[in-house]
């Protein structure tokens, strides 16, 4: 039997931009401050949210975030 857990996940960064899929997931991206840099992706629908932080969990790397989600392109170029 599988249970819901909630955790909390506290990171420093800059909000960099966001958008609603047409399955109504929203996806928000964040450029990580110093230690790891890189980005960290929240999504969040009806049933919950989840993060997107890379294999080790220190952050995704440009060609990751390109690769993966193309509507990011914009923020991430800027």
């Amino acid at each position: 039997m599988s249970e819901m857990q909630t955790i909390e996940i506290r990171f420093r960064g800059e909000r960099l931009g966001s958008y609603t899929d047409s399955i109504g997931v929203t996806w928000t991206l964040f450029r990580l401050d110093a230690p790891y840099e890189g980005y960290r992706i929240h999504a969040s629908d009806d049933d919950g949210a989840w993060m997107e932080a890379g294999q080790y969990g220190n952050g995704l790397e440009d060609f990751e975030v390109l690769g993966g989600w193309p509507k990011f392109t914009e923020w991430l170029l800027a």
